[in-house]
């Protein structure tokens, strides 16, 4: 059923990529998402936590994502630049030569227009809800698009009693009793 099953994005800095809507008035609005974090998913429900996350990528003529010229965005550029030494000191641009405002993660598909099924990355029970297309799930979520299935259908088999039973066989449990919804 699934095409792809991934952890959300992972910035390496979510201090400096994730804000407030009020925070992000001072970001160009092209370069904003909106951003969901796996506390504030629910079985069927997702709360929005007023976030928006900066995803420094555009559309390319090839239909791949590309990173931006941050020139073109000065708002984002000065905001960024305060905390350059930081970004630069992340693994992704120490070990992998990533860009120092560049994801940690690659940016493959924006994800903020894609149908998919947003689980948290820990929780206590079965929370698989839908999102039709919004939101950008942090790395605290987890989210599966779909092969030609309607995402609301598989949401309400993944929240039944009997998956939530063959899931707790097999998803590692972790403190308190809280199991890893892992890939």
């Amino acid at each position: 059923l699934a095409y792809r099953i991934s952890a959300g994005i992972a910035t390496g800095r979510d201090a400096l990529f994730v804000m407030t809507e009020d925070e992000a008035r001072a970001i160009e609005p092209d370069l904003l998402h909106p951003a969901v974090r796996g506390k504030d998913i629910g079985a069927f429900r997702i709360q929005d936590p007023g976030l928006r996350i900066i995803i420094p990528y555009e559309d390319s003529s090839s239909g791949l994502p590309q990173l931006v010229d941050l020139r073109r965005f000065p708002k984002t550029h000065e905001y960024l630049q305060r905390f350059r030494g930081e970004l630069e000191a992340r693994h992704c641009v120490r070990r992998w030569g990533k860009h120092w405002f560049d994801l940690h993660d690659p940016w493959t598909v924006n994800l903020s227009r894609v149908p998919k099924v947003l689980v948290p990355d820990i929780a206590k029970s079965n929370r698989f809800a839908t999102d039709d297309g919004h939101y950008c799930p942090l790395h605290s979520a987890y989210y599966v698009t779909l092969r030609h299935r309607n995402p609301k259908f598989v949401a309400a088999i993944l929240n039944s009693e009997p998956i939530e039973f063959l899931l707790r066989l097999h998803a590692p449990v972790v403190k308190d009793g809280f199991s890893r919804y892992r890939r």
